[in-house]
């Protein structure tokens, strides 16, 4: 949290200390920096530069900095090559996540570190976008963490990943966001995008709102490494523009997407922390369902990968039950029932079988 403040504090003597502090922390406990802490520190730079370039570890900072400043030019140049393809062939494209936020809300590309550009398709889309990717030289890949199942990789597989010798990599999603199954949100998210310039070529991200909620959705959502940044993008989104926020829009998406509780406890943190002023309604409580995902992610020796495998389908069931009405429900249950436990006369009588 300290790391946080020195990223986002106003005042420049408050971040200067709480930088002092983490760094004392530091030197006291692991002697490294782990990797959420470590994609915070060149917005830690910039903010702390704001009074003066010359303080403790200065240098550091700002070579981190201009190294990500050089990786984010270089990966929307690349992007930009996979975009304009898309865009070519009729394909409408739309980002979201680092890239649409370090250009609206960051002061600099350098500030937030991103890894590849993530590109949204309609997924009716998904499959022929795939195919002009890899006739254009960009190779698919999938990356997972190596003691994760069979089973396991099967159900947390979203989104394609692709690289290129060139240009370098994009993941390509046809969905918005993994946890809803939602025509009507995503046909929402489409329709209110908004035009952004990414060099030569014009694409669309998602409004202020619909932003605000997937980086929340996507943020906190728990995760094998935990991830900071999406704090650092909801305060600064929020101090930049408030009234660009339908509230009422993004909380009838959270409860139909059956997150309320997650990005209620996001806001609720960054309300507390950072005195960013919003409202989290009474109805953003903490859900059963979304307990039994983050226990799925908990890295405690008692769960081994096979404990987290079950889970985490048992977890997917709930969330796709709890997206449809009550009679889907009801026979989806049965079906569940019958093939795990029933037996078929058949079964019981093999001469019938014959």
């Amino acid at each position: 949290m300290l790391l946080l403040h020195a990223a986002l504090e106003d005042d420049p003597k408050a971040a200067h200390h709480c930088f002092a502090r983490w760094r004392r922390e530091i030197e006291r406990g692991p002697g490294c920096v782990d990797y959420a802490s470590g994609r915070l520190l060149p917005r830690v730079y910039r903010n702390l530069a704001r009074g003066s370039a010359a303080f403790p570890h200065a240098q550091q900072l700002r070579g981190l900095y201009r190294l990500s400043w050089k990786h984010g030019q270089d990966i929307q140049r690349g992007s930009v090559q996979a975009i304009g393809l898309l865009l070519e062939h009729g394909i409408a494209v739309l980002v979201s996540k680092g890239v649409a936020l370090m250009h609206d809300y960051y002061g600099s590309i350098g500030e937030r570190p991103i890894n590849d550009c993530d590109i949204y398709v309609p997924e009716a889309d998904l499959e022929r976008a795939g195919e002009l990717l890899r006739a254009s030289g960009w190779k698919q890949e999938r990356i997972f963490f190596a003691d994760f199942s069979q089973r396991e990789r099967a159900t947390l597989a979203f989104g394609q990943c692709y690289r290129h010798p060139v240009y370098g990599e994009v993941d390509l999603h046809g969905r918005i966001v993994k946890d809803w199954s939602s025509a009507d949100i995503e046909r929402g998210i489409w329709q209110r995008a908004e035009a952004m310039r990414m060099g030569p070529v014009e694409v669309r991200r998602p409004c202020a709102t619909h932003l605000l909620f997937h980086v929340l959705a996507h943020g906190v959502r728990p995760d094998h490494y935990p991830a900071l940044r999406w704090v650092t993008d909801v305060v600064l989104m929020l101090r930049k523009a408030p009234e660009q926020v339908d509230w009422e829009e993004f909380w009838r998406m959270a409860r139909e997407a059956k997150v309320a509780s997650r990005v209620g406890a996001g806001l609720s943190l960054v309300r507390d922390e950072f005195g960013v002023p919003v409202e989290v309604p009474s109805f953003a409580a903490f859900s059963p369902l979304e307990l039994l995902e983050s226990r799925v992610y908990n890295r405690t020796p008692s769960f081994d990968t096979g404990m987290r495998s079950m889970l985490y389908e048992i977890a997917e069931r709930m969330r796709r039950l709890s997206q449809r009405s009550w009679r889907q429900r009801g026979l989806s249950v049965l079906r569940f029932a019958r093939q795990r436990f029933g037996r078929s006369r058949s079964d019981d009588h093999p001469d019938m079988a014959e």
